[in-house]
């Protein structure tokens, strides 16, 4: 007699199917490292960045408690940087343009992250009964494109630290964020608005366009400002203004503005959220402000690769959708996709209408709005660019890729060739 056995069949247990997810997500894991190294150990380095200078705040915070406030800080026309070189200037670095009065200062590398005020951060943290930090910490990284700067004020007490970032991630999150008057920046400190601007803050990425042969460069994020300290975007004083009601900084103005201007230095001009912007300016003296900061003055190439890009981002439309309704037109519009505020604007936590997203998620202020702006063109050696247009019309009939710029116009066209509503903005 035969029997026939019948298999039953079995359920995995709760054991075997922890086991099994597990071993999901480390195969997971591993294939999303395989496919993405550069940029997890970005972020890892990003988040070490934050992680050194909260731990650098919180020693030199304590350290002036100790101290009642009277703890030596440096010398505040010095830029300190973590960078270990045997020349004090950092002579073995390319380093950006600092404004006039300022320069910077490294240590050899043996004494790079002492303790006692021979390090690169200037304070005897051990005379301050310090408990805190170890040893000075230094970027992952540490090379010309990334390291710490630390600067402190002439008055006041106050300090200001800086850390560049690798990942566009970290950048949205921290520096944008952080309070402190440069975008590409992260900051920490006392005081967010005393570390000087140099040529390189406040600068953003443009994807090139095959069109008109520019490849990807760089521009100021906002129109050209002046600093009259040298630490952040100076306002005009009413007797440098071009026209009182209208609030820009007349490039050389004399006689009553040299009580707060003795000598106008090229190498002061910055991009800054902060500050009344620079107009008044020829062509020439355009082009020249943007060569003395290693850069030049915008092409008109350059101008469209960025209005072109700017049509792609859906962001960019009132209505949301690319093609329908109008591009957002900045200050003062408040019909076609603008908004109404001070003439020009200025500052922090400006109008979401005042800045247009690029294609790589950058931020570009004012290309629409405020004032107009200067470009170089060939065919138009005074061309200017009318900082604005008129909603969907004028992209809809470019669509071919004009050789001109959106409301290119010739200087003959404005009375006052050089008078208040003509600025710049440089790119490199």
């Amino acid at each position: 007699m035969r029997f026939k056995i019948k298999r039953l069949k079995r359920s995995l247990t709760v054991v075997e199917f922890m086991i099994i997810i597990v071993v999901v997500a480390i195969l997971s894991g591993i294939i999303i490292f395989a496919m993405r190294p550069m940029e997890l150990f970005a972020k890892i380095r990003d988040n070490r960045r934050i992680n050194n200078i909260q731990d650098l705040y919180q020693g030199i915070v304590l350290a002036e408690t100790w101290n009642n406030t009277n703890l030596d800080l440096g010398l505040p026309n010095y830029i300190y940087l973590s960078l270990p070189d045997d020349s004090p200037a950092c002579t073995s670095y390319s380093l950006p343009i600092l404004p006039v009065g300022f320069s910077y200062h490294c240590v050899s590398v043996d004494n790079l992250q002492n303790l006692d005020g021979t390090g690169w951060i200037p304070i005897d943290f051990l005379q301050a009964n310090n408990s805190y930090l170890s040893q000075l910490p230094i970027d992952p990284v540490n090379n010309a494109n990334y390291y710490y700067s630390y600067n402190t004020s002439d008055v006041g007490g106050y300090f200001e630290i800086n850390s560049f970032f690798e990942t566009e991630s970290y950048n949205e999150e921290y520096a944008i964020a952080d309070g402190g008057d440069t975008s590409n920046l992260f900051e920490i400190g006392s005081n967010l608005m005393i570390l000087p601007q140099s040529s390189i803050y406040n600068w953003i990425k443009v994807p090139g366009n095959e069109t008109y042969g520019i490849n990807d460069f760089w521009v100021m994020q906002y129109e050209a400002k002046y600093t009259i300290d040298g630490r952040t975007g100076s306002d005009a004083p009413d007797v440098c203004k071009n026209d009182v009601t209208y609030d820009t900084f007349r490039w050389e103005k004399e006689d009553d503005c040299s009580q707060y201007i003795a000598n106008w230095y090229p190498r002061n001009i910055i991009s800054s959220p902060m500050g009344s912007p620079i107009a008044g300016v020829s062509r020439s003296e355009a082009v020249n402000l943007c060569e003395s900061i290693d850069a030049h003055l915008l092409t008109n190439g350059e101008w469209m690769t960025i209005a072109r890009n700017v049509a792609t981002q859906p962001l960019n439309w009132t209505s949301g959708i690319v093609g329908e309704g109008n591009i957002f037109n900045g200050n003062p519009d408040p019909e076609t996709g603008g908004y109404i505020g001070p003439i020009p604007d200025k500052g922090l936590n400006r109008n979401s209408r005042a800045s247009l997203s690029l294609s790589n998620g950058n931020k570009i202020f004012d290309l629409a709005g405020n004032v107009f702006e200067r470009v170089i063109m060939d065919s138009k050696p005074e061309a200017i660019v009318n900082n604005g247009w008129s909603g969907k019309s004028n992209f809809t009939d470019l669509i071919g890729y004009s050789d001109l710029a959106y409301g290119l116009i010739d200087s003959n066209e404005i009375q006052g060739d050089t008078e208040s509503m003509i600025g710049f903005r440089c790119a490199r």
